[in-house]
């Protein structure tokens, strides 16, 4: 039963660790579109 619960604690963090990069990732990309669209 332990072993389950880590298990799934495990999954979630790296999901979590995942997903928080992919964010990242995506925030440049976003300032740069707010950027442009506000200067012109």
């Amino acid at each position: 039963m332990a072993k389950l619960l880590l298990d799934e604690a495990v999954k979630l963090l790296l999901t979590l660790a995942r997903t928080r990069r992919s964010v990242v990732q995506m925030l440049p990309a976003k300032l740069l579109v707010l950027a442009q669209s506000s200067s012109s």
